[in-house]
């Protein structure tokens, strides 16, 4: 080989080597000491609607495995995944030995969830079981009056604590427990208040509304002392004695407040309607009547509604019709509230789930969340999304909130009862 030929060939091979290693370089992480560079990913804003499944037997058609279905609100609520929550062997039903009570979220990140077995904590950043804790029942008279789970809840707005009536619509007591570890802290006792069924936490966190299905009375607990200060009531317009065998007409169902914890908007057994409570008076001062009905014709717990929501800017309260199958819309700037329109449920094929046995309002109150599944915009008072699996079976429940994300934090969430929020920063939604 000539000298001029190897030194062509030489060439080549230092022009390919070159350029090989020009490729490489651009290629390989850069590197600053001994750590290598690599970029955080981009994340960007998101409001996830987060819903615990199962709920009650009567209000849902599909078989859908139990868990918390989360749903993008920005793209149209669409399907994101479900969370896995416990797994149960074959010959079990979820639906009917462990439906979710209750669900709250705190602004740690913790998702809170009560069922017929227990109460649960599971981690939003990692979407982990956290913690499971159970609360003794106890008896009285020699008969079994609380078996040790804990109904509707509500968590303080700093996310710290919880409060949870005893029993399942039975007990007579509330517990109160460390959010983060689920550790009992102490409890409440509600002579006036028997049946505890459902707990709001005023959003200013000045106070805690307890109430229970054989009681015309609302209990309020100073979270500061956990004692009972007051009661609000009697509603339904008698008074009558505790421990009844039964739920009569009077007893405290759904209900919301105010942002400052001042009024309560009360679903109350035997009215097609609801009550509206004065907290400072303790006294109820308006009656909004729907309608009159028969026994037979409400399909959710045999009321005629079960369900009140009230937006966060306090300009309307939404009540559920389960007569009709529908939602009714009321102006809640006047007092007593006037009726100002209906959304009818829309009916899904050949289901009968059309009857709303809940409601609760996403953040900034632009969503409507009956328990039908269905999504209604709040401004049009229309229908515009039904919650879907990705196998298409529509998921419904009474338990669901939002939470805010930006950037990987939670910003705000909203509440499984939808309270008004009127003088609250938007931290403490």
């Amino acid at each position: 080989m000539s000298l001029r030929r190897w030194m062509g060939y030489a060439g080549v091979l230092l022009s390919v080597l070159f350029l090989a290693s020009s490729w490489i370089g651009a290629q390989a992480p850069q590197t600053t000491g001994a750590q290598s560079y690599n970029p955080a990913p981009r994340l960007r804003e998101r409001t996830l609607l987060y819903v615990g499944v199962p709920m009650k037997k009567g209000n849902t058609d599909a078989r859908i495995p139990a868990g918390i279905y989360v749903f993008d609100v920005n793209d149209g609520f669409a399907f994101v995944k479900r969370i896995p929550t416990f797994e149960y062997p074959a010959w079990e039903d979820p639906m009917i030995t462990d439906q979710v009570i209750g669900v709250a979220g705190t602004p740690t990140g913790k998702f809170i969830m009560s069922t017929f077995k227990g109460v649960h904590a599971f981690d939003l950043f990692t979407e982990k079981w956290l913690w499971t804790k159970t609360y003794s029942g106890r008896m009285l008279d020699g008969r079994v009056v609380t078996n040790g789970t804990v109904d509707r809840f509500s968590v303080s707005p700093d996310g710290k604590i919880v409060y949870a009536p005893d029993g399942y619509a039975t007990g007579n007591r509330w517990h109160v427990i460390d959010a983060e570890t689920g550790t009992l802290i102490t409890e409440v006792e509600t002579p006036k208040t028997t049946g505890g069924h459902n707990t709001v936490w005023a959003p200013d966190g000045s106070r805690v509304f307890m109430a229970g299905v054989l009681s015309p009375y609302i209990s309020v607990a100073d979270p500061k002392t956990h004692k009972v200060v007051q009661t609000v009531g009697p509603f339904g317009g008698e008074d009558y004695p505790l421990n009844l065998p039964s739920q009569r007409n009077g007893g405290v169902r759904p209900y919301t407040t105010n942002g400052r914890g001042t009024l309560l908007f009360v679903n109350v057994n035997g009215l097609w309607g609801f009550e509206v409570g004065d907290v400072a008076s303790g006294t109820v001062i308006h009656r909004v009547e729907v309608g009159t009905y028969s026994a037979g014709q409400p399909n959710c717990e045999g009321l005629p509604n079960h369900g009140i929501a009230m937006t966060p800017d306090e300009k309307e309260l939404w009540l559920t019709d389960d007569i009709n199958g529908s939602l009714r819309v009321f102006d809640s700037t006047v007092m007593p509230p006037k009726q100002k329109g209906t959304v009818l449920m829309p009916r899904h094929g050949n289901s009968n789930f059309v009857w709303p046995c809940w409601v609760t309002i996403g953040l900034d109150g632009k969503y409507v969340y009956p328990s039908t599944g269905d999504v209604i915009d709040a401004a049009s008072k229309k229908v515009v999304a039904s919650l879907k699996d990705d196998a298409g079976n529509y998921v419904r429940s009474e338990k669901m909130f939002e939470v805010q994300w930006s950037g990987g934090k939670i910003v705000r969430m909203s509440d499984q009862f939808g309270r008004g929020m009127v003088g609250m920063t938007k931290s403490t939604q």
